[in-house]
């Protein structure tokens, strides 16, 4: 039933982690994920090695401080991503290794 969702709304919700394998099963479909004002500290590589046809991640508002390598792998059509109000301090090279779409990061 959750499987076809192609748009996951999950803003203000006080998460600290991402659900990754609740993630893997929505995706085949999922298009636009909704991750801000919560409370996120840290995106492990690989998050979202499956979601090949999300285009929209936004994950403003946390508490991320760190992008390891990988972080965005496997992200190939993705066109936006909001990082932005998170404290960032570093970037780790490969971040965005496979994002070769990416058109607007914030």
């Amino acid at each position: 039933p959750f499987i076809k969702i192609k748009v996951l709304d999950l803003t203000s919700n006080e998460i600290q982690e991402l659900p990754s394998k609740t993630l893997e099963i929505l995706s085949g479909y999922l298009r636009k994920l909704y991750l801000g004002f919560n409370r996120i500290e840290s995106v492990l590589p690989n998050s979202f090695m499956n979601m090949t046809f999300l285009n929209v991640l936004n994950l403003d508002h946390n508490r991320i401080s760190i992008i390891k390598k990988r972080t965005f792998f496997g992200l190939t059509q993705l066109q936006i991503l909001d990082l932005s109000s998170n404290g960032m301090k570093h970037l780790q090279s490969g971040s965005f290794t496979s994002v070769s779409n990416l058109r607007i990061i914030n």
